[in-house]
């Protein structure tokens, strides 16, 4: 399981992203493919983001 914590405005998206690219180097997947891989780990609760503007 996998908590972030953060701006949501610069560290979120920089932390989904590497997340993606490593699912994405690991496997072959495309980016559609990243996405659908991280979305299935916030329905399952896997990855849970606590994040804030500003």
């Amino acid at each position: 399981m996998v908590f972030v914590c953060g701006n949501a405005n610069t560290m979120a998206p920089g932390v989904r992203a590497a997340f993606m690219k490593i699912y994405r180097d690991r496997t072959g997947a495309d980016e559609a493919g990243g996405q659908e891989w991280l979305a299935n780990l916030r329905k399952e609760n896997r990855y849970v983001e606590d994040v804030w503007g500003g």
